[in-house]
This record gives C-alpha cells, structure tokens and sequence, in this order.
C-alpha cells in the first residue's frame, strides 16, 4: 500500500447545484511515486452531492497512455461523495 495526497485545491461554484474542484494527486508507494493532475465536476442530485464527471491526468507519459486505454473501456459511472463541499465563505446544504 502507499499514501494518496492532494495539494493545490480549488473549488469553484458554477451555480447553486454545481462545482468544480481541480488539483494535484501523488501516490507514494514503497518503491514508486506517482503524479498528476485532476479536475472533478460536482452536482448535487436529490440532496446529495455526486462527481458527475473525473478528468484524472498522470505526469508520466507511459501512465497517462494506459489511463487512456482504461477510460476508453470503462463504463460511466456517477459516484457518491462523503463529506461536505465547501468553499470559502459559502455555505453548501
């Protein structure tokens, strides 16, 4: 197993039911670093608040090509966010 960390958060409000949040990830494991960027679309759907969409980049190129190939395969999903999404001075319900 490794460690996942996030830097360089920013959550914008698009409108009453809608935000954005973009940043950086890095996994580190015991013998490799991992890095990239992110860019997460948020909607509150029947009260909660779900990613709708996921734009996950790697730094290394080799990673970025196979993460490519995993997307174009993979099934769209909407998943379920625990927590709250709050940004500065703006309370979210």
């Amino acid at each position: 197993m490794g460690w996942l960390d996030f830097d360089d958060l920013r959550v914008t409000a698009i409108a009453e039911d809608e935000a954005e949040v973009t940043g950086r990830w890095r996994v580190r494991a015991s013998r490799k670093t991992s890095s990239g960027g992110f860019e997460l679309k948020f909607r509150r759907i029947e009260g909660r608040w779900l990613i709708v969409r996921d734009h996950t980049t790697s730094d290394d190129p080799k990673e970025a090509s196979k993460q490519q190939k995993e997307a174009t395969n993979r099934k769209r999903v909407v998943a379920p966010v625990r927590g709250t999404l709050a940004p500065p001075r703006q309370e979210w319900r």
